[in-house]
């Protein structure tokens, strides 16, 4: 049996390989208690098999896994400790059936903040363990697994702060997904909710749209739930992209593109690129800006590669650095309010050249979806009103991404027209948007 462990960590001494080895076996204990030694794999089952291991052990097993946690706290590894539950969580969470996992995740978070606050449970604890447990109701993995909790579940501060940008934990799931310092559980478990929530966002744009033009949008914001905050916008918002995807045929020049670059040097795909993607960019204004920018950055870019011929590799590392490039740029829109009409040029240039990036490199979307990620992290600390224009970037992103890259196929039909030839504004209402699935 394990020993119980003192107040003071008594693995200062010991060689490093010794105190690895130790913490190890009793994350060992842990997870295989969990998973082998309740009698019952139910959500109930598993929150009573956490209250006796803290609180109150009775039996063998529980006071094995008890003495673990205790092993695991006297390592004075916070890192280890959290690693430890959050990986529990993570472990039960896929042994649960899918109707079940988001009210354990609730419950699963409930637990750890409540045992701070139950006078009850304070003082069996013990000091280290309350001071590792409100290390870890603050912390970012604690964040993570409130993520796969319902909005309303959040009860810590960071939680809390990110009620509002709840809405795209699409993005935060595949941040989780890439990172290898997370566990392999966690990993599949934000890869797999990140493809639901990706999946279901776009059939949800579909289908409303697809109301709205049949039934009328009145009609149609009582049957079908709008994804986006843009309201009566959201259809002119459409209709502009596509336009600008039918007139610019992004996806034939796309192709053209890697064509006629897929056996070049490096040096000369950077210079093609700049032209690909500076091609029919209609603000004049900003896209000098951002031109210039770009030339000096893909200048010195990779520069030992120049004479080397071109590879998908050197393609997506360029690829990122741009995406970095134009991120930068669109943060300085992000506080500000007069961004927040999403049919303006700006964000809607950045945008562009995003989707023209995705449509040469695919490799590249989850990378851009990564430090979307970020800004949202960043951003959670400000109340949403003071970062309006980052929201409206979000959302006119995750719907150019819904037209342009998934298998569901929006288009145009001019059903009138109504303009004289020399007038050049767009008649938006000449236009209807029609939605259906192309197979892959």
């Amino acid at each position: 049996m394990i020993a119980l462990a003192s107040s003071k960590p008594m693995h200062k001494h010991l060689p490093q390989y010794i105190v690895q080895e130790t913490t190890a076996s009793a994350q060992e204990i842990v997870y295989n208690f969990f998973c082998n030694g309740l009698k019952e794999r139910t959500s109930q089952s598993i929150l009573d098999g956490l209250d006796t291991v803290f609180i109150r052990p009775h039996t063998y097993n529980e006071k094995l896994a008890n003495q673990a946690f205790h092993k695991i706290i006297a390592s004075d590894d916070t890192h280890l400790f959290n690693y430890t539950v959050k990986r529990l969580f993570f472990i039960l969470f896929d042994l649960l059936k899918e109707k079940d996992r988001a009210w354990f995740s609730k419950e699963f978070t409930s637990f750890f903040s409540s045992l701070l606050t139950k006078s009850k449970t304070i003082s069996t604890l013990g000091y280290k363990m309350r001071e590792k447990l409100a290390l870890f109701v603050k912390s970012k993995d604690f964040q993570e697994i409130e993520i796969f909790s319902p909005i309303e579940a959040c009860n810590n501060q960071i939680g809390k702060e990110l009620q509002c940008f709840q809405r795209y934990s699409y993005y935060l799931l595949i941040a989780q997904s890439l990172d290898l310092n997370n566990p392999a559980e966690q990993r599949e478990a934000a890869q797999k909710r990140a493809k639901c929530l990706k999946e279901r966002f776009r059939f949800d744009l579909a289908m409303y749209i697809a109301h709205c033009q049949f039934q009328g949008e009145s009609v149609a914001r009582q049957r079908r739930k709008n994804p986006t905050l843009f309201g009566s916008r959201l259809l002119d918002l459409i209709k502009i992209l596509l336009i600008k995807k039918m007139r610019f045929g992004d996806d034939k020049f796309a192709n053209l593109f890697l064509q006629q670059t897929q056996a070049t040097k490096y040096s000369d795909f950077k210079k093609s690129l700049l032209g690909y993607l500076m091609l029919n960019v209609e603000d004049p204004k900003g896209g000098t800006f951002i031109q210039k920018r770009l030339t000096q950055i893909l200048v010195s870019f990779q520069k030992n590669h120049d004479e080397d011929r071109l590879n998908s590799a050197l393609i997506l590392q360029t690829c990122k650095k741009i995406i970095n490039t134009l991120l930068t740029n669109a943060q300085s829109t992000f506080f500000d309010a007069s961004t927040t009409t999403p049919t303006q040029a700006n964000p809607l240039i950045s945008i562009r050249l995003f989707v023209k990036l995705l449509l040469i490199c695919p490799a590249a979307q989850t990378y851009l979806e990564s430090q979307i990620a970020g800004f949202i992290e960043y951003y959670a600390s400000y109340p949403e009103s003071e970062c309006q224009g980052f929201v409206n970037f979000v959302e006119v992103l995750n719907i150019a991404l819904a037209i342009y890259t998934d298998t569901v196929n929006y288009s145009l039909l001019e059903v009138k027209s109504e303009q004289q030839e020399n007038n050049s504004a767009i008649d938006l209402k000449a236009y209807r948007v029609f939605v259906h699935h192309q197979p892959q």
